[in-house]
Protein backbone atom coordinates (compact mmCIF):
# COMPACT_ATOMS: atom_id res chain seq x y z
CA UNK A 1 0.00 0.00 0.00
CA UNK A 2 2.84 2.52 1.19
CA UNK A 3 4.82 1.70 -2.47
CA UNK A 4 1.74 2.48 -4.62
CA UNK A 5 1.03 5.90 -2.51
CA UNK A 6 4.56 6.65 -2.91
CA UNK A 7 4.14 6.17 -6.76
CA UNK A 8 1.14 8.24 -6.94
CA UNK A 9 2.80 11.06 -5.03
CA UNK A 10 5.96 10.73 -7.38
CA UNK A 11 3.62 10.52 -10.58
CA UNK A 12 1.90 13.57 -9.58
CA UNK A 13 4.45 15.85 -9.14
CA UNK A 14 6.29 14.77 -11.55
CA UNK A 15 3.19 15.56 -14.19
CA UNK A 16 2.89 18.69 -12.31
CA UNK A 17 6.71 19.86 -12.65
CA UNK A 18 6.51 18.63 -16.47
CA UNK A 19 3.18 20.84 -16.85
CA UNK A 20 4.64 23.57 -15.78
CA UNK A 21 1.66 23.78 -12.62
CA UNK A 22 4.22 25.52 -10.46
CA UNK A 23 4.44 28.88 -11.59
CA UNK A 24 7.76 29.70 -10.05
CA UNK A 25 10.76 30.93 -12.26
CA UNK A 26 13.68 28.69 -10.05
CA UNK A 27 11.20 25.75 -11.16
CA UNK A 28 9.82 26.30 -14.70
CA UNK A 29 13.85 27.37 -15.97
CA UNK A 30 15.16 23.88 -14.93
CA UNK A 31 14.74 20.47 -16.06
CA UNK A 32 13.85 19.00 -12.86
CA UNK A 33 13.19 14.98 -12.56
CA UNK A 34 11.55 13.85 -9.32
CA UNK A 35 13.24 10.58 -9.02
CA UNK A 36 11.10 9.10 -6.17
CA UNK A 37 9.09 9.55 -2.80
CA UNK A 38 9.48 7.85 0.49
CA UNK A 39 6.21 8.60 2.57
CA UNK A 40 6.41 7.91 6.62
CA UNK A 41 4.36 4.78 7.90
CA UNK A 42 1.61 7.14 9.19
CA UNK A 43 1.58 9.15 6.35
CA UNK A 44 1.97 12.33 7.61
CA UNK A 45 5.34 13.43 5.80
CA UNK A 46 7.09 12.48 2.61
CA UNK A 47 10.47 12.63 1.64
CA UNK A 48 10.52 13.85 -2.32
CA UNK A 49 13.78 12.82 -4.21
CA UNK A 50 14.94 15.21 -6.81
CA UNK A 51 17.31 15.36 -9.66
CA UNK A 52 18.38 18.88 -11.23
CA UNK A 53 20.15 17.94 -14.81
CA UNK A 54 20.22 22.13 -15.47
CA UNK A 55 19.09 24.89 -13.44
CA UNK A 56 20.11 26.31 -10.07
CA UNK A 57 19.78 22.97 -7.63
CA UNK A 58 19.76 25.46 -4.28
CA UNK A 59 17.00 27.46 -6.47
CA UNK A 60 14.97 24.95 -7.29
CA UNK A 61 14.86 23.44 -3.94
CA UNK A 62 13.85 26.99 -2.51
CA UNK A 63 11.22 27.10 -5.06
CA UNK A 64 9.78 23.50 -4.42
CA UNK A 65 9.71 24.33 -0.59
CA UNK A 66 7.68 27.43 -1.10
CA UNK A 67 5.21 26.15 -3.36
CA UNK A 68 4.57 22.72 -0.90
CA UNK A 69 1.35 24.23 0.30
CA UNK A 70 0.37 24.57 -3.01
CA UNK A 71 1.10 21.00 -3.98
CA UNK A 72 0.41 19.10 -1.31
CA UNK A 73 -3.10 20.61 -1.80
CA UNK A 74 -2.92 19.59 -5.07
CA UNK A 75 -2.01 16.03 -4.43
CA UNK A 76 -4.98 15.99 -1.49
CA UNK A 77 -7.59 17.01 -4.44
CA UNK A 78 -5.44 15.15 -7.40
CA UNK A 79 -4.97 11.62 -5.22
CA UNK A 80 -8.21 11.67 -2.59
CA UNK A 81 -6.12 11.58 0.13
CA UNK A 82 -7.62 12.07 3.51
CA UNK A 83 -4.51 13.42 4.70
CA UNK A 84 -1.83 15.06 2.39
CA UNK A 85 1.66 14.34 3.91
CA UNK A 86 3.94 17.41 4.20
CA UNK A 87 6.54 17.56 1.61
CA UNK A 88 10.33 17.51 2.49
CA UNK A 89 12.40 18.14 -0.82
CA UNK A 90 15.88 16.80 -1.07
CA UNK A 91 18.38 16.38 -3.97
CA UNK A 92 18.87 13.39 -4.92
CA UNK A 93 22.72 12.85 -4.99
CA UNK A 94 22.77 9.13 -5.83
CA UNK A 95 24.01 9.77 -9.70
CA UNK A 96 27.07 11.96 -7.78
CA UNK A 97 27.67 9.26 -5.84
CA UNK A 98 27.85 6.63 -8.58
CA UNK A 99 30.27 9.01 -10.58
CA UNK A 100 32.17 9.76 -6.93
CA UNK A 101 33.04 6.02 -6.71
CA UNK A 102 33.66 4.55 -10.35
CA UNK A 103 36.07 7.12 -10.17
CA UNK A 104 37.45 5.87 -6.78
CA UNK A 105 37.80 2.91 -8.22
CA UNK A 106 39.57 3.75 -11.23
CA UNK A 107 42.07 5.48 -9.16
CA UNK A 108 42.80 1.96 -6.98
CA UNK A 109 42.76 0.10 -10.42
CA UNK A 110 45.47 2.99 -11.57
CA UNK A 111 47.10 2.53 -8.04
CA UNK A 112 46.40 6.61 -7.52
CA UNK A 113 43.96 6.70 -4.33
CA UNK A 114 45.75 9.10 -2.59
CA UNK A 115 47.97 10.69 -4.96
CA UNK A 116 51.17 8.46 -4.60
CA UNK A 117 51.73 5.37 -5.78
Amino acid sequence: MKERVDAEIQKAISEMILKKEIHDPRITAAFVTVTGVDCAKDGNAARVFISVLTGDKKGVLEGLKSASGYIKAALFKKLRLRRAPDLLFRLDETEEKAVEIENLLKDIDKGTTDGTE
